[in-house]
């Protein structure tokens, strides 16, 4: 019925033109006004192949069997009006602002619609006084933060009064305080105005809280429907590949319950330390207990080797730009690092590799390297690499003097390296999944062998089971005498795998130093685990680092 649902699938399925298999198999799927949907699964399953079929202007051309309804209605026959009930808003916010001043990109929607000047003002003022966009009402579009855009390119969606937003991963390039302001907002969007969300996530662990229901898509399938709770443990007990994803709280928690408990499974920081309160006796709430990560740090010995790269007292500031983005920054890179770039939307992250690499130049200072080092860089955005209209030619295109049969050695010993499956190779780069162009691209740099790397939000995209695979890759590129930077929003990524980080303040590296000590001495910039245990154990950086501390004092 219309009036209780909003979206009904039907034993619906597509399949990409020219592909043998669908790319969705036989959904059956209900929304419903009010709901707050998580979907999740692993890179390349589906996920936002459903969700652009769920927006008609949007939905990619191939074959369909099955049925959509919106509101009772078929969706191929929705009218423009119609239509605009369904709100979408991509990853990336450059592709979906499309004017200069952040006013015009407020009303841009509502002009389309042909509302009245009058109605267009005042759905423009609400939307910029709920959404705090007063203070850069009238600014560019283009000098705005990472986390402004997105949160921009929500306002206009919500100015048109949807019913449902359909969000495909759009925290996956926000840093950890604009993520949880996004997030916020959104929960407030459905709690109060009554905006139903549907919500692609590769990092649901911060957003199961806020869901109704988590649904697991897997190759195509709709393989799970669940209350978050029970989502949560049903992967983690059943140590599914993105168990990973799952709550520290949740994930710590299912290590010292039973099944019968599963509904009572905390999924919040908070929770998570209520929990560890009603477990650990008072006098270990004052107890300083070394970890695994503690007593890692004692241990290692300070490097003193010179360094494969240094920056001296670099300044940088953008042609027309009012105030220096890096002023004074001082950063060495070492033999063999795997070294973590953190820090805020708009920070200087990028042109801080950008320099690095030296695709632009400091306008003081010094790059300082003792031999010409072969230095690649993975942008934020890998389409920027691409050149051509198929995959198997990007790579092609790395290795011009080799004959047809050693590129074709080469290129199916990178394409195991970075897990890129055969069925994508005759296919657009730009028509596979946000995690495979990661893939593709970091594959297209490996075969001219660098000896630095640089990775601007390599993660972004990229499913958990994947991430812990990436790891692997990183230590082995490592271990064969490369060296990584990572600029990175993935807090929990880098604190399990990377072996320095350091954060980017005010133009200038303020803190650095060993992963698993610099994470633990940040309130924000710190993982899950940490804020969760650091009253009992502070210096816990990760699940691995709880489960250990907590097994040394007898919980077991």
């Amino acid at each position: 019925m219309p009036n209780s649902e909003l979206f009904r699938l039907e034993k619906f399925s597509f399949t990409y033109p020219g592909a043998s298999t669908p790319c969705l198999h036989a959904i059956d799927l209900v929304i419903r006004p009010g709901d707050f949907v998580l979907l999740t699964g692993c890179s390349g399953s589906g996920k936002t192949t459903l969700l652009r079929q769920l927006k008609p202007e949007l939905a990619a051309q191939g074959q369909r069997t099955g049925a959509i309804f919106y509101r009772g209605k078929a969706l191929a026959s929705l009218t423009l009006q119609e239509s605009a009930d369904i709100g979408f808003v991509g990853q990336d916010p450059e592709l979906q602002l499309v004017t200069d001043k952040v006013w015009h990109e407020l009303a841009f929607g509502l002009e389309n619609l042909g509302l009245p000047s009058a109605e267009i003002r005042r759905r423009v003022a609400e939307m910029s006084s709920f959404f705090g966009i007063g203070g850069w009402f009238h600014a560019d579009t283009a000098s705005l933060s990472g986390g402004q855009k997105q949160m921009l390119a929500l306002a206009s969606v919500v100015a048109m009064q949807p019913r449902i937003l359909l969000l495909d991963e759009p925290c996956s390039q926000l840093d950890p305080v604009a993520r949880e302001d996004f997030l916020s907002l959104l929960t407030k969007l459905n709690r109060e105005l009554g905006i139903s969300v549907l919500l692609i996530e590769h990092r649901p662990d911060s957003l199961l809280p806020m869901a109704d229901r988590v649904l697991l898509l897997e190759q195509g399938h709709l393989a799970e429907d669940a209350p978050p709770r029970r989502f949560a443990a049903a992967l983690i007990r059943s140590k599914h590949s993105l168990a990973a994803a799952m709550p520290a709280a949740a994930a710590v928690a299912a290590a010292f319950t039973v099944p019968e408990q599963d509904d009572q499974l905390p999924v919040t920081v908070r929770e998570g330390r209520l929990w560890l309160a009603g477990r650990l006796p008072a006098a270990e709430c004052t107890g300083r207990r070394p970890t695994p990560h503690q007593v890692a740090g004692d241990r290692k010995k300070k490097d003193c080797s010179p360094a494969l790269l240094s920056l001296k007292h670099i300044d940088y500031r953008y042609p027309n730009a009012a105030a220096d983005v890096l002023r004074g920054l001082d950063l060495d890179i070492l033999p063999n690092d795997l070294l973590a770039i953190c820090g805020a939307n708009g920070s200087g992250k990028s042109t801080l590799l950008k320099l690095i690499a030296g695709v632009r130049r400091p306008d003081r200072g010094k790059r300082i390297m003792d031999k010409q080092v072969k230095i690649r860089l993975l942008p934020q955005h890998p389409r920027l690499l691409f050149t051509t209209e198929c995959c198997q030619d990007e790579l092609a295109e790395m290795l011009p003097t080799l004959s047809p049969q050693e590129q074709a050695a080469r290129i199916s010993a990178v394409c195991a390296r970075c897990e890129i499956p055969d069925a994508i190779l005759t296919r657009h780069p730009y028509d596979i999944s946000g995690g495979e162009q990661q893939r593709l691209a970091l594959a297209k740099l490996l075969l001219t062998e660098p000896q630095l790397l640089l990775l601007d939000e390599p993660t972004k995209g990229l499913d958990a089971a994947y991430k812990a695979r990436f790891a692997t890759l990183l230590a082995d590129l490592r271990a064969s005498g490369m060296a990584i930077v990572m600029a990175t929003h993935d807090i929990e990524f880098a604190a399990c795998y990377l072996s320095r980080a350091a954060l980017l303040f005010d133009g200038t590296i303020i803190s650095q130093g060993d992963a698993g000590e610099f994470f633990t001495r940040n309130s924000f910039y710190t993982t899950a685990a940490n804020r969760m245990a650091r009253e009992w154990f502070p210096a816990v950086a990760t699940v691995a680092d709880l489960l250990a501390a907590l097994r040394e004092v007898g919980q077991r």
